[in-house]
C-alpha cells in the first residue's frame, strides 16, 4: 500500500498540472489562429484583386472552363480562386504552430501534408490552364491551315486536334497532381492507335483519291481564279468555284463538276483571266 500512494499522488499531480497548463496553451493557440485568419484574409484579398487587375479571369474564359462552371452554377472567377487558395495556404502556416502548442501531433502531420501537397496542386493547375490555351491556339492554326487548303470540314478537324491535345494536357496535369494515371494513359494510347489505324485503313481503301483532290484544290487556287474562262477538252467554260474535292465549271447552260486533280494534272488553257 505504501508504494501505491506515491504513484497515485504523482499521477494526480501530473493531471492537475496538465489541467493548469491547458488554458494558457489554448489561449495562445486561439490568438495565433485569430491572427492567422486576419492576416490570410487580407493578403488573400489583395492577391485576388491584383490577379483580377492583371486580367487572369480572361484566361479562364479562353479555356472554356468558365462556361462549365456557369453551367454547374458555380460563381467563381480565377482571381477569386487564386486569392482564396493562397488565403487558405497562409492560414495553414499559422494553424501549424497553433496545433503544435496544443500538442495535437496527428493534426500537425495532416496540416504539414496539405502544405506539402500545394506545390503539386499549383503546378497541375498551371499546366492545365496553360495547356488548354496552347491546345486552343494549335487547333485554330490547324483549322486555318486546312481552311486555306479548301477543306470544307476544317472545323471538325480543328475540334479533333483540340480534343486530343486537351486530353493529353489533362492526363499530364492529373499526373502532376499526384493522381495515378497509368490506366488512363494506357487507355488513351490504345484509343489513339485505334483511331490512327482506322484512318490508315480508310485511306488505304479509298482515301488516296480524297487526299489527292484535296491537295490538288490547294494548288489549283494558286493557278486559277473563279471567273476564269478555261478551255477543257476542247470546250470553253467559266470556272465557278474550287471546292474541297471538286471544281465547278459552267459550260453553256450546263454545270460541269470535275475532280480538282483534273485541273492540275491535265493540260488546261486559261482563255481569259477573271477581271
Amino acid at each position: 500500500m505504501n508504494e501505491i500512494f506515491p504513484i497515485l499522488k504523482d499521477s494526480l499531480s501530473q493531471v492537475f498540472q496538465t489541467f493548469l497548463n491547458f488554458p494558457p496553451k489554448l489561449l495562445t493557440s486561439v490568438i495565433i489562429i485569430l491572427i492567422g485568419w486576419f492576416v490570410s484574409k487580407k493578403i488573400g484579398g489583395l492577391i485576388g484583386k491584383g490577379a483580377a487587375r492583371l486580367g487572369v479571369n480572361s484566361l479562364l474564359d479562353k479555356t472554356g472552363l468558365s462556361y462549365g462552371l456557369k453551367q454547374a452554377n458555380i460563381q467563381l472567377t480565377l482571381s477569386d480562386f487564386i486569392g482564396k487558395t493562397l488565403q487558405g495556404l497562409i492560414f495553414l502556416y499559422f494553424l501549424l504552430p497553433a496545433l503544435e502548442v496544443l500538442g495535437v501531433s496527428s493534426l500537425v502531420d495532416t496540416v504539414k501534408d496539405i502544405i506539402a501537397y500545394f506545390p503539386k496542386f499549383a503546378s497541375a493547375l498551371i499546366t492545365l490552364i496553360g495547356g488548354i490555351l496552347l491546345a486552343q491556339f494549335l487547333a485554330k492554326v490547324t483549322q486555318a491551315a486546312f481552311a486555306s487548303m479548301g477543306i470544307e470540314f476544317h472545323e471538325a478537324l480543328g475540334n479533333v486536334v483540340r480534343l486530343l491535345l486537351i486530353s493529353i494536357v489533362a492526363i499530364i496535369a492529373l499526373g502532376q497532381a499526384g493522381i495515378e494515371v497509368s490506366l488512363l494513359n494506357d487507355t488513351f494510347k490504345y484509343l489513339v492507335v485505334i483511331i490512327a489505324a482506322g484512318l490508315a485503313l480508310a485511306f488505304a481503301l479509298g482515301g488516296q483519291k480524297v487526299a489527292q483532290n484535296a491537295l490538288a484544290g490547294y494548288y489549283a487556287r494558286d493557278i486559277f481564279t473563279p471567273g476564269d474562262i478555261l478551255l477543257i477538252d476542247g470546250e470553253e467554260g467559266e470556272l465557278q468555284a474550287i471546292g474541297a474535292l471538286n471544281s465547278e465549271i459552267l459550260v453553256g447552260a450546263h454545270k460541269l463538276v470535275i475532280p480538282n486533280s483534273y485541273l492540275t494534272e491535265n493540260r488546261n488553257t486559261i482563255v481569259r483571266k477573271a477581271s
